[in-house]
């Protein structure tokens, strides 16, 4: 068995369960940073929770100086090189890429009326405003992943104006937006939850399997 990096054990587990600005912390940050930025990087329609994504993120990279704790062995230095080292632009240029990404998220000719949205509630559903959601990334609102389906989805929308889904996230598992947690991602929250002795225990028992 491969023995994972620093920086591959760092993304096990829940990131909100690790000590702001320490070294797991900073690359698990780091990690999710890089997954965000690509995406609103990409020649594609993207909305303002995308953008909120990598805004909160730099921000917690920048408010514990993440440059100064990893690599472990050299840091980084300064914001700049982390930057450029890991997405390829300095901050300036970062932050004039989220500008521009917030001018095109602003462009996106909104899908469902608020009315329109409210009126998803028919058949047993709950409004969608009401509804909480779990997808990989951007907001957890349900207005959010409902204005993500009328754009990137228009026949899940239509289907969730017939009534044929019981949530908002169901629908959302339908078109392939809400990821559904697989048998690893559960062994990695339950290993972030483990107590020292309990992942010791587990190692000796199955990490020659």
């Amino acid at each position: 068995m491969r023995k994972l990096s620093t920086r591959e054990a760092a993304g096990i587990g829940p990131r909100a369960l690790k000590e702001p600005g320490s070294v797991e912390w900073c690359w698990q940050t780091l990690d999710s940073f890089k997954r965000a930025y690509a995406v609103i990087g990409a020649d594609r329609a993207i909305i303002a929770g995308d953008v909120r994504v990598v805004e909160r993120l730099r921000d917690d990279l920048l408010a514990h100086r993440a440059w100064e704790k990893v690599p472990p062995e050299g840091a980084y230095g300064t914001p700049d090189a982390l930057f450029m080292a890991e997405v390829g632009v300095p901050l300036a240029g970062l932050n004039r890429d989220v500008s521009t990404a917030q001018g095109r998220a602003e462009k996106a000719t909104p899908a469902l009326t608020h009315e329109e949205a409210g009126a998803l509630g028919g058949r047993g559903h709950r409004k969608a405003s009401a509804i909480g959601t779990s997808f990989s990334r951007g907001s957890n609102n349900a207005d959010y992943l409902t204005a993500r389906i009328a754009r990137d989805h228009p026949a899940i929308l239509q289907r969730m104006k017939a009534g044929e889904f019981p949530s908002v996230r169901q629908a959302g598992i339908a078109a392939g937006i809400v990821r559904v947690p697989t048998g690893l991602d559960q062994l990695r929250k339950a290993w972030g939850k483990a107590t020292a002795d309990e992942r010791a225990a587990f190692l000796q028992e199955f990490g020659a399997k």
